[in-house]
């Protein structure tokens, strides 16, 4: 007889799963349950009173591993509202604003309960996909489920009326704090461990890694896995998930979550500094800067993508002299203008730099051809994935690059026509658009320090907390304003 079970797909407007139903009833006490269905952005879910930990980011956005964003949510708590956005063929599809208590993930918790008419719901924890899987109930189907003295469900046996054995078995672990550390899924009567689930926590007892095995009856494969980053208060910052490459047998991040409030600023793992402006000698240059030891590194790579008319210095074009002590650079032309760096360990090199030392990662040059018109450009790297000596990743959003070809004026300027108005008085960011626009601010060395949804109208946003200087404010409609922060 086939195993029968569903599992569940994530689905809701946040990457960490949101999958419950009103009532978290034992099956002992069989009692029919309906989940209230809701709808954000086209997807369905089931809400309901589960155990959760809410939040109010300004904004959780999910990329895919080369650094562009798939999907965003934009909370208010002030107006408990979140609004959801999704890449559709290459455009940006903004849902209105739906009734929200902000971003909310499960606490650890194992339960099994009763789902609806046909089915019966186990439920894990979980951080970006969903470990909870359906299992049908009908006449001839037999649950045996055990619980230890502090209720938490240790065993759990599927059999039917046809055979006394059991067909499939859970049997769950425990720490000290009453989270569940360990699934095993049994097939045939305990005569085979097929599957495992494995979680381990912070200080707080928030999940920081889900990964699940398989048994495909030589070893034990983790076919995916979950992180989950928190700042010191206990806030969600990032979630990565990872999934298993048959080709390379290793995992590879598939895509990751990252989390923006208002009174924490932004630290990212690669930077950019020392950019200049193309002048009359059509050359430019920036550097891109690690925030994070050298000595944890395996390997890297980033794409850097040049607009047509530029040209990558390849000559110029470097390792910082302390990081090139301990790796290698190989430098490969792509199509459409793309050049992929590779930052490989030297087989020869010394190793006595200290991690603390370095911060400098890649000084990059390039030229621009004398004909190319006076405008604003964009420089776009992608694809930035570092790998660690651990196996996790280090990845980076896409870094957008406005480059000058001449220098900037000073003061508020217009850069291209549109409808949207921007200027800075004091600490605030006034903004007028005609329409809904997804609105990003980046300082003029292209790092993304601020993103919101903004409505039609006039919307206003504080940006003490911002650098001070050139920012560049884009609208997801295609215009693009430039600002002086004082």
């Amino acid at each position: 007889m086939k195993i029968k079970f569903t599992r569940l797909a994530c689905v809701g407007i946040a990457a960490f799963c949101m999958f419950s139903v009103t009532a978290q009833k034992s099956i002992s006490q069989i009692e029919k349950t309906e989940g209230s269905v809701s709808k954000i952005g086209g997807a369905k879910f089931f809400t309901g009173n589960k155990d959760m930990d809410y939040h109010w980011p300004d904004s959780a956005i999910t990329y895919h591993y080369s650094g562009n964003p798939v999907s965003k949510n934009f909370y208010s708590k002030e107006n408990k509202t979140a609004v959801y956005a999704e890449l559709v063929k290459g455009n940006w599809v903004t849902y209105a604003p739906s009734a929200s208590d902000g971003f909310s993930f499960y606490k650890p918790k194992v339960s099994f309960y009763d789902y609806n008419e046909t089915h019966y719901l186990f439920d894990a924890p979980s951080i970006i996909r969903n470990t909870s899987f359906l299992s049908e109930k009908n006449q001839t189907t037999k649950y045996n489920m055990e619980y230890d003295d502090k209720e938490n469900l240790v065993l759990l046996e599927y059999s039917t009326t046809y055979n006394s054995k059991p067909y499939w078995i859970l049997k769950i672990k425990y720490n000290e704090n009453n989270d569940p550390v360990l699934i095993d899924f049994y097939d045939n009567n305990y005569n085979f461990l097929r599957e495992k689930e494995r979680y381990e926590y912070n200080s707080k007892n928030q999940i920081t890694l889900m990964e699940y095995l398989f048994n495909d009856k030589t070893r034990f494969v983790t076919k995916y896995k979950d992180i989950a980053e928190y700042d010191e208060n206990g806030r969600p910052v990032a979630a990565y998930q990872y999934h298993y490459n048959e080709t390379l047998d290793k995992l590879v991040l598939n895509k990751y979550q990252l989390f923006y409030y208002s009174d924490k600023a932004v630290i990212h793992n690669i930077e950019l500094t020392d950019h200049n402006a193309v002048g009359s000698n059509n050359q430019g240059h920036f550097t891109l800067t690690f925030n994070l030891p050298s000595d944890s590194i395996q390997n890297g790579s980033l794409t850097i993508n040049l607009p047509d008319g530029f040209t990558l210095d390849v000559a110029n074009t470097s390792l910082s002299i302390d990081l090139a002590a301990l790796f290698d650079l190989s430098i490969t032309k792509k199509e459409n203008n793309a050049w992929v760096m590779e930052v490989k360990p030297g087989l020869s090199k010394a190793t006595m730099i200290k991690a603390e030392e370095i911060s400098q990662l890649l000084n990059v040059a390039y030229k621009v051809d004398e004909n190319i018109t006076k405008d604003i450009y964009d420089i776009a790297i992608d694809n930035i994935l570092f790998e660690t000596k651990t196996g996790n990743y280090v990845p980076e959003p896409v870094i957008t690059i406005p480059v000058s070809v001449n220098r900037w004026a000073v003061g508020n300027e217009k850069v291209t026509a549109s409808g949207a108005v921007a200027y800075i008085s004091g600490n605030i960011l006034y903004l007028q658009t005609l329409q809904a626009e997804l609105v990003s601010v980046y300082t003029i060395q292209g790092s993304k320090v601020y993103e919101a949804h903004a409505e039609p109208g006039i919307k206003e946003i504080n940006v003490g907390n911002l650098p001070k200087g050139v920012l560049i404010v884009k609208g997801n409609s295609g215009w693009v304003k430039k600002v002086i922060h004082y």
